[in-house]
């Protein structure tokens, strides 16, 4: 009986720790998630980009990158991303009028860990 009970204990045990998996398949990491790009003149507009790197160990495929507002353009130049491979996704912004502005742009990947990021894109347009 004792013999059975350690037996059991050690397939437990297997169980446990021996099926943690210790490598993340695909995974997109970027410093943030909110950008802060300040004041700008209505005029000229405003331009940045937010940093994605793949930070698994499989491609990770960009499969569809958007924006909330037609006053935001964003723009990817490549789709997928290799292990340890970054892009940039570049963006324009665009308000008719001045004040406060956020916008939104939304990206999706096949990420096992996280598919879906929202990222914010806050500042003020001046005339």
């Amino acid at each position: 009986m004792n013999s059975l009970r350690c037996l059991v204990l050690l397939i437990n045990c297997l169980i446990l720790f021996g099926c943690e998996e210790k490598s993340v398949s695909s995974e997109i990491w970027t410093p943030s998630k909110i950008l802060q790009i300040g004041e700008f003149s209505i005029a000229d507009g405003a331009s940045d980009s937010i940093l994605l790197v793949n930070k698994g160990n499989s491609k990770v495929r960009i499969k569809n990158y958007q924006s909330d507002c037609a006053c935001t353009i964003p723009k990817l130049s490549k789709d997928w991303l290799n292990p340890s491979d970054s892009v940039f996704l570049k963006f324009d912004l665009h308000p008719s009028l001045p004040g406060v502005v956020q916008q939104k742009i939304i990206v999706e990947t096949n990420s096992s860990s996280n598919p879906k990021f929202i990222f914010l894109i806050r500042g003020k347009a001046i005339l």
